[in-house]
């Protein structure tokens, strides 16, 4: 019985981390497709959320 709610467990936190993964990768692409489409500017937003942080600050 404690062997089979321990698998359980197990495969619940392995369903979760590869959703993680997924979305994790799907974030990824999406980026570079951005960049890709943009053709190169993508280094203006990293510097606008340095100055939104700031600002939150």
């Amino acid at each position: 019985m404690g062997l089979t709610s321990l698998l359980r467990s197990f495969i619940a936190v392995f369903l979760v981390a590869a959703m993680l993964a997924l979305q994790l990768g799907m974030v990824n692409s999406d980026m570079n497709i951005r960049k890709l489409r943009d053709g190169g500017p993508s280094n203006s937003p990293s510097p606008h959320r340095a100055s939104s942080f700031h600002h939150g600050r």
